[in-house]
């Protein structure tokens, strides 16, 4: 039976005049009841019966407010009963003190159903906090529920089933908290149709390692990303297939801001992957494009989230694109055969003096010996650049630079060397 607040306020203003009567013996659940509904004067009713009348009229006991002092079961057992939200709330107080102070397993425990998640007050949190509180079953809206999520989560083995009234709207979580609860609350968060599938979940903060079960998990409807940019730039590199390209995944942001998200120009021209890029990754993602033709890199910066590229080319395609590589890429690397850049060497040297902060190193394809005026090398030595771009297997800067400057003269003539690399 329901207590209404008007038969319980009804209770409390008879016991306040009944209640001088003094500490009756002991009576039956069915005698306490029959005086309360004769109107007689009542006060410090002490109840001892079985467990099973008590339990079967605990809602009618209840209704006595005020004139209850104890209940407790003969034989001693311990009591179990449910009590609705409205119940619980008009008598958290009295429960307290009919039956005592709990002290190791309580002598009565009780199932409180379809609370109201926002009920006035601190109800919920009360509850959870209820030593005789078996279970808890609750209702409230989606965004109710992500706004409580922390203390339900915290209290999952109280609650027995949280009733999503508008379970058309997404419950937002974060990914570890979906990961830790999937198998306990969220078990137990249902639609009207007491349907746990039927819920709808966002998260946020998602793990790419997790984005292949998340992406397949209906419940989830949307999530964003936040991970390394290491782990993020393995994922795109796998192409059209990667989980990061998933309808569900709104934005990509990085935990480590100053780290770049590195990405081969191949896998950039993936239009699946460049369709992430320009429209997933947010602005405080660093997106560097790694081996990108000279020709290329003027297109790139500025181009779905880009801000930094690195070039790889020939010496012919670095030298035509050279404004390109001084102003645009963040390291230039010219891989090429030891003839063409000994055909080459001249402009080179030249360009490098210029503006050649951004070109970082030549690497011999063929592993030749470049053949180069000595007018060429000691430019080339003079402003730092054979020191600087050329990489040599197994030498250190140091070791190289040793060799290049006692180069070996070309037999029978004085003004061309052949440089060891």
């Amino acid at each position: 039976m329901q207590v209404s607040a008007v038969s319980y306020a009804a209770v409390a203003r008879t016991s306040a005049v009944a209640r001088t009567s003094g500490v009756a013996t002991p009576v039956t659940v069915q005698q306490a009841l029959d005086a309360f509904n004769s109107g007689a004067a009542q006060s410090n009713v002490v109840i001892s019966d079985s467990k099973t009348n008590i339990e079967a009229k605990i809602g009618d006991l209840l209704n006595m407010g005020s004139k209850l002092k104890t209940i407790t079961a003969n034989p001693s057992a311990a009591l179990s009963f449910t009590l609705t939200a409205d119940q619980y709330a008009a008598s958290s107080k009295m429960l307290q003190t009919v039956f005592g102070k709990v002290t190791g397993t309580p002598n009565a425990t009780y199932a409180v159903t379809g609370m109201d998640i926002d009920m006035p007050g601190t109800a919920m949190k009360a509850a959870l906090a209820d030593k005789r509180l078996s279970s808890l079953s609750i209702t409230a809206t989606a965004a109710e529920v992500t706004a409580n999520f922390t203390t339900l989560a915290a209290n999952a083995a109280k609650i027995d089933k949280v009733t999503v009234t508008d379970s058309a709207n997404a419950i937002a979580m974060t990914g570890q908290q979906y990961l830790d609860t999937s198998a306990g609350l969220l078990t137990k968060i249902k639609d009207g149709a007491d349907n746990a599938a039927a819920i709808k979940v966002s998260l946020s903060g998602a793990k790419v390692t997790n984005l292949v079960a998340f992406n397949g998990d209906s419940k989830i409807t949307a999530l964003t990303v936040k991970d390394t940019a290491a782990n993020i730039a393995a994922n795109l590199a796998t192409g059209t297939g990667a989980a990061l390209n998933n309808a569900k995944v709104a934005t990509i942001a990085q935990t480590d801001g100053t780290a770049t998200i590195d990405l081969t120009y191949t896998a950039f021209q993936n239009t699946t992957v460049a369709s992430t890029l320009a429209n997933k990754v947010l602005s405080n993602t660093n997106v560097r494009v790694t081996d990108a033709t000279a020709a290329a890199a003027a297109t790139l910066v500025g181009t779905n989230n880009v801000d930094k590229v690195t070039i790889k080319d020939t010496l012919a395609h670095v030298l035509t694109s050279w404004s390109v590589a001084a102003n645009t890429a963040g390291s230039t690397e010219v891989s090429d055969t030891a003839e063409k850049i000994s055909a080459q060497f001249s402009d080179l040297v030249t360009k490098y003096a210029t503006d050649g902060a951004s070109f970082s190193k030549i690497r011999i394809s063929d592993g030749g010996k470049i053949t180069v005026s000595k007018t060429d090398f000691d430019a080339a030595t003079a402003s730092g650049m054979m020191k600087k771009v050329f990489s040599g297997s197994g030498s250190s800067p140091k070791s190289r630079h040793r060799r290049l400057s006692s180069p070996r003269m070309r037999p029978g003539g004085t003004n061309r060397i052949h440089v060891y690399i």
